[in-house]
């Protein structure tokens, strides 16, 4: 039984709005003056792992939330009572919002990797859209696409919003800070309705923080049989024992921080039958086989290596390296040979248990 272990980092999400305040002068009786401001939580995404059963289906082992939390208030410093509207203005026509890495890698010239598609929401729907005095713009809008209200005299009205990343597939994107500014346009009266803009267009800016992100998934090749019965735990069954006898994995690796791997294994580059427990003579309850990793026809050196030890025959690829699936290094062929006589061991069920460690670079 050869059961793979996934290690893998997590990533964060961090929102957070500046704050924006108008200053008038003391308004008078029965009089609106209006001023805005933001404030923005955190969000932390962790474990976007693809299972391999789920890899081709673009499914998710987990479904965390895409969410982040963004409060806008609306407050009334005027003695009257105040109607209002507040809208996102839309972008260029077609254009999606988003965040964009404030820092790149070179070698990613795709600008797909550098920017995160969102929508600003108002529970189950989008906000934007440009009302105009008249409360027609340039986007087809309804009542939907825009927050309004009325808010009493030395009053404020909380807008719990939220800022919506469109992917779930951040190991996709760069590991830097994102950064985009929000404008919100704040008018008077009601929708249908609007006598015009009550302050001008308030920015503030939301921030996302992607930290290196890494997927692992496995698949059998040809007669290797491949059974999985917990997440990151892998099985690869030989059948009846023959020496010369291989069995191929394939790994597919995507990270947005280049990596390394290690194999270390339980026995020491050996199958060992657990039957036989009493019995002093090792030789007669051990088979021993050779790992190939990648292109490399130089076996893995089971037999002397540690949970710190990344040999330099394997695969690596630089920090600061982004690897999707569709990229050669991306995907690694694993051979297991049984080199071992197994005609010259007692019968039973052979075992090793191999721990795959798959990192970024120190």
């Amino acid at each position: 039984m050869i059961n793979g272990v996934i290690k893998q980092l997590s990533l964060c999400i961090l929102m957070a709005c500046a704050t924006s305040t108008f200053t008038y002068a003391q308004p008078a009786e029965g009089t609106c003056l209006l001023s805005l401001s933001g404030v923005g939580g955190t969000l932390d995404l962790s474990g976007v792992y693809l299972p391999a059963s789920q890899a081709s289906s673009g499914g998710s082992a987990h479904t965390p939330s895409t969410a982040i939390p963004l409060t806008v208030t609306v407050k009334n410093s005027g003695t009257g009572s105040c109607p209002f509207v507040l809208t996102v203005p839309l972008p260029a026509t077609g254009a999606p919002r988003y965040v964009r890495a404030q820092t790149s890698h070179t070698a990613n010239a795709n600008p797909d990797y550098t920017r995160i598609p969102y929508v600003i929401a108002n529970g189950t729907h989008a906000v934007g859209g440009d009302v105009g005095a008249t409360a027609s713009g340039p986007a087809a809008m309804d009542g939907t696409q825009v927050v309004s209200g009325t808010v009493a005299p030395n009053s404020s009205v909380a807008i719990p919003l939220s800022v919506n990343l469109q992917s779930l597939s951040l190991v996709a994107y760069d590991e830097a800070p994102y950064q985009d500014s929000i404008i919100f346009s704040l008018y008077n009266g009601s929708f249908g309705a609007i006598s015009g803009k009550a302050i001008p267009d308030t920015s503030m800016t939301v921030q996302v923080a992607v930290k290196p992100q890494m997927r692992m998934v496995f698949a059998p090749v040809g007669a290797a049989v491949l059974y999985k019965d917990k997440p990151d735990d892998y099985e690869i069954s030989f059948g009846e024992l023959a020496k010369g006898a291989e069995r191929t994995m394939q790994v597919t690796l995507e990270t947005n921080d280049g990596y390394e791997l290690n194999f270390v294994s339980e026995n020491a580059g050996k199958l060992v039958c657990k039957d036989h427990a009493g019995l002093k003579n090792a030789e007669l309850k051990s088979v021993s086989y050779a790992l190939y990793v990648g292109p490399s026809n130089t076996p893995y050196d089971l037999a002397n290596v540690s949970a710190s030890t990344f040999q330099s025959n394997l695969p690596t690829v630089p920090a600061g390296t982004l690897i999707q699936s569709l990229d050669a290094r991306s995907s690694l062929p694993l051979k297991f040979l049984i080199t071992g006589n197994p005609e010259e061991s007692l019968a039973g069920r052979y075992e090793d248990v191999i721990t795959v460690t798959f990192k970024n670079p120190n």
